[in-house]
């Protein structure tokens, strides 16, 4: 909830909810967003499933995904990255570092996009 409000205040993002890591790739799929973010602790498959399913999809491997968990210990963030994952944050969450974080991903999704349409 705190990121639904924290988002709702930059009216240059929309944000879709899914309930679960299955329904967030099915937007994924669906929406062709310009960023992911994931909570890896949802219910459903683990989010770490979820990154391989969203990588393996030509539809959703440029998008960048942050990760969003509260297990912040280095180990685990470099397993993340190591994953592909964009970013990881840990909850309680820091509002700049946050936006920032989102903006930059944003950025990437974007040069990502222009590459593809060059090819």
């Amino acid at each position: 909830m705190l990121v639904n409000k924290i988002i709702a205040k930059d009216k240059s993002f929309r944000l879709f909810p899914a309930k679960d890591c299955i329904a967030g790739v099915m937007l994924a799929r669906i929406c062709q967003s310009d960023l992911t973010l994931m909570d890896i602790d949802l219910l459903g498959i683990h989010g770490m499933q979820t990154m391989q399913n969203l990588s393996a999809e030509p539809n959703t491997a440029y998008i960048p995904v942050v990760a969003l968990n509260a297990n912040a210990v280095p180990r685990d963030i470099e397993e993340k990255l190591a994953a592909g994952f964009f970013c990881h944050l840990k909850k309680s969450i820091n509002i700049t570092a946050f936006m920032h974080t989102l903006n930059d991903a944003r950025t990437l999704s974007g040069a990502e996009q222009n590459k593809k349409s060059k090819l």
